[in-house]
């Protein structure tokens, strides 16, 4: 599937429906269905999606779909109000696993500016677990 973006896009899709809400029947989160269903079909396992130009694309594409749907969930008038918590708190949280994670992935032998990078984005890939655990509170 070299450059083929939107069989690559389709292939995901396909395995995501068909494990997500087999993870979330067994009740664990669908984000582990999603991991289940993109480690055998990724370069590592079957081989199916294996160009990075490829993944990176549809990757640009889920982080553009995430935020549109996050800025959907939010009011302003809400936004405005928690201000001071997703600022301070917001902020602290980010700020605070970045760090941790940056000394495990130095520990482990990465570079400072690797460490660093890799510790920034895993601490931001928390916004999905984090609004998928709010999301079902706020609708009580």
């Amino acid at each position: 599937m070299e450059g083929n973006v939107l069989l690559a896009t389709l292939v995901l899709l396909a395995a995501a429906v068909a494990l997500a809400p087999l993870a979330k029947w067994a009740g664990l989160s669908t984000i582990i269905g999603y991991l289940a269903a993109g480690v055998p079909i990724g370069p590592y396992g079957l081989g199916l999606i294996s160009d990075s130009a490829t993944i990176q694309q549809i990757a640009d594409l889920g982080i553009v779909m995430m935020l549109f749907l996050i800025g959907l969930e939010l009011h302003p008038a809400e936004l405005w109000r928690m201000r001071h918590k997703v600022l301070g708190l917001g902020l602290t949280q980010m700020l605070g696993t970045s760090a941790i994670l940056m000394v495990v992935a130095f520990l482990l032998g990465l570079s400072w500016q690797m460490a660093l990078i890799v510790g920034l984005a895993l601490a931001m890939s928390s916004t999905a677990i984090a609004m998928q655990s709010v999301a079902p509170r706020s609708k009580r």
